[in-house]
């Protein structure tokens, strides 16, 4: 079976990333992994500490979950088979991990 990675984040490519790895997914008979990565607040930020802070990580929490409301209908219709990974920190190092994970799987 072939495991594939999908990087899922609300911008303008992320059409195109489900259509190509649903597509890929089902013409291999493979299995999908969506991970969603939230970024760490800017250290910038983080100096204004308390509320601001509060206020920044959960708005990105409501996108991230509206996102993923929006996506997995979608994929439960259209892939044979996916899981998802909801994972916070650096971007490079979770996707990183991702593919090891999957990799092995």
């Amino acid at each position: 079976m072939k495991n594939v990675l999908l990087i899922v984040h609300d911008d303008a490519g992320q059409e195109a990333r489900i259509s190509a790895a649903v597509d890929i997914v089902r013409d291999l008979e493979g299995h999908l992994t969506c991970i969603d990565v939230a970024e760490p607040v800017d250290t910038n930020l983080q100096a204004f500490g308390g509320p601001l802070v509060n206020l920044v990580i959960e708005q990105g929490a409501a996108i991230e979950r509206h996102n993923k409301a929006a996506i997995v209908p979608r994929l439960e219709r259209e892939a044979p088979g996916f899981d998802w990974i909801d994972t916070a920190g650096d971007p490079e190092y979770a996707i990183e991990r991702a593919a090891r994970l999957s990799h092995h799987a």
